[in-house]
């Protein structure tokens, strides 16, 4: 049996798992380190040695191959050249090629097939592999967190604009007085909640998502509009591309019942074929991380 280890490298956490090439995660394999992306090159890549370490160890307990491994981070970063180009975290391996830097320190040998790609497009792959996308030839993966990404999967393959970020950005598109981000988003849903509410201020969007499910009129209406302006924003993406499916991730999208209110009010959206939220919201980032190794 083939592996492929899978490292989600957050800002706060490093979450890591072992997956097989049918892409499910093994049993026991998933797991969170702490990691300070202010401090120095030693210690993030001990956090990348910790969690390789524990994904060997969980490997060997299989009797089965590891063949590579996918990592999935933030913008900005040259993926091609495994390289961060950060300033507001992991700022002291700005510049550093990541791969190299494991090979030198002996985390993993020179032959493992190593693959980093834009977050957003980690959830999407591996929705379209597991998930709630499987089957479908053109989809859009939008993630909405604290801030909002898009990725394109295009005939069968994903689509980037060249360097490994989207294709076409939506985040600043001008809408309003601002752009989009300013509305779809964890904060951009907060701020709107907290203007309209008489039921006293919330501290986060998790806490509007929860007043939200508890039938809070305002903290609905908040999500709604924030889905009618993804609406707008997506449907001549839709047309222009045939879209067939739009699946949502991120941890905003976990009150998906009342965005897709909003959203259905653009008719492109209504021609969409499936418009959901993830399958797999906590385990396709690194299942998309790991298909790389697979395909290559």
């Amino acid at each position: 049996m083939q592996l492929s280890m899978a490292i989600d490298a957050g800002g706060t956490y490093f979450k890591y798992g072992v997956v097989d090439g049918n892409g499910a995660i093994l049993d026991g394999s998933i797991s969170m380190l702490p990691v300070n992306s202010k401090g120095s090159a030693d210690e993030i890549f001990d956090c990348y040695e910790k969690c390789i370490n524990d994904m060997r160890i969980c490997s060997c307990e299989h009797d089965a191959q590891l063949i590579g491994l996918g990592v999935s981070t933030p913008g900005p970063f040259d993926y091609a050249r495994y390289t961060s180009e950060m300033d507001h975290k992991f700022a002291s391996i700005k510049g550093i090629d990541i791969r190299q830097a494991l090979v030198e320190r002996r985390i993993i040998d020179s032959n493992c097939k190593v693959s980093f790609l834009h977050d957003g497009h980690a959830f999407l792959l591996g929705e379209c592999w597991t998930g709630a996308a499987a089957g479908f030839k053109n989809v859009i993966g939008i993630t909405i967190g604290t801030g909002l990404g898009i990725g394109y999967y295009l005939n069968g393959q994903l689509c980037d604009n060249g360097k490994g970020g989207p294709m076409v950005s939506i985040f600043g598109l001008p809408y309003g007085k601002g752009i989009v981000e300013d509305v779809v988003s964890g904060n951009g849903i907060l701020n709107y909640y907290n203007g309209i509410t008489d039921c006293g201020k919330a501290p986060d969007c998790k806490e509007v998502g929860i007043r939200a499910d508890n039938g809070d009129r305002m903290a609905i209406n908040s999500f709604i509009y924030a889905g009618k302006v993804l609406g707008q924003t997506i449907a001549p993406l839709i047309e222009q591309y045939d879209i067939e499916c739009c699946v949502l991730g991120g941890q905003v999208s976990r009150s998906f019942e009342f965005i897709k209110i909003g959203m259905v009010e653009a008719p492109a959206c209504l021609k969409l074929q499936k418009l959901s939220i993830g399958k797999n919201l906590n385990t396709s980032t690194l299942v998309g991380a790991a298909s790389l190794t697979f395909n290559e």
